[in-house]
């Protein structure tokens, strides 16, 4: 699947460079030195791993050639976000460098896999067990939502003179501090509800801190010294901290992103 996206980013980038080359409405560089401002939205995916939780138990389905006690569960992780952030054109208008603040919250969905062999909808939870009885609840989905204020640091580079349409690249880092965290229980027999706080508390807890890093490539609408549009793509994103988060491991992924920016200062 990660090679598939990777050749799938090497053709986009080859057709971007074409146009780029056969564009003859190209715009002589005004060198100045400029700041903009912009705000941000956009998301991303991760490959989501399951850890080895004992507590857990599932009827094994056989299916994609693989047989264990997980094999009924399945895993998301999407982080939807929002920035602000302030950018430096260097004097040749190629190098961006840009920094501010990113809100981004991070949601791990955890629930019951179902195909022709077997159509449960709920997996089973060991709350605790003694000599005499073992106790386990049947779970439909377990949702964790972790909310993060983060500071991103970011590098863009278009090797092109300034035109309308400019393609890019991009290497960027970005830490994240922890604002809150919820994590909830959807029981197969609602009534079980009263031990949502049981059951939560037997999965990892997530940290306080995480770190990211992206690779993209993207495309510049609009004039030097105007404002501008980007589209965005991030291939891949890798997470640096995967014990930051609870339910499972995060650690690669890609995600699309657009942005508004607007001149707000020249040199």
């Amino acid at each position: 699947m990660q090679k598939k996206f990777l050749i799938l980013w090497l053709s986009l980038g080859s057709l971007m460079v074409s146009a780029q080359s056969e564009d003859i409405t190209s715009i002589p560089a005004k060198k100045k030195h400029q700041i903009y401002l912009g705000i941000e939205g956009g998301s991303r995916s991760f490959e989501t791993k399951s850890r080895d939780y004992e507590f857990i138990r599932a009827e094994a389905v056989y299916y994609f050639g693989y047989h264990n006690n997980y094999s009924q569960l399945s895993w998301l992780t999407y982080a939807p976000f929002v920035a602000l952030k302030a950018e430096y054109r260097s004097h040749n208008d190629k190098f961006w460098l840009s920094s501010g603040l990113r809100y981004s919250s991070i949601k791990t969905i955890m629930d019951s896999y179902s195909d022709y062999a077997n159509n449960s909808d709920y997996f089973y939870v060991m709350l605790n067990q003694n000599q005499q009885e073992t106790y386990y609840y049947r779970i439909n989905e377990i949702r964790e939502t972790n909310q993060y204020m983060g500071v991103p640091f970011e590098i863009r580079y278009s090797p092109f003179k300034p035109r309308f349409f400019r393609l890019y690249f991009k290497l960027a880092i970005d830490l994240n501090f922890k604002l809150a965290n919820k994590r909830e229980i959807e029981f197969f027999d609602p009534a079980m509800k009263i031990h949502e706080k049981e059951i939560a508390g037997l999965f990892d807890q997530p940290g306080s801190f995480y770190a990211a890093g992206d690779l993209g490539v993207g495309i510049q609408l609009g004039r030097q010294n105007k404002p501008n549009f980007r589209l965005e793509g991030d291939f891949p994103s890798l997470v640096f901290t995967p014990e930051a988060f609870g339910l499972a491991d995060n650690t690669f992924g890609g995600g699309v992103r657009i942005s508004f920016i607007y001149p707000l200062k020249t040199k």
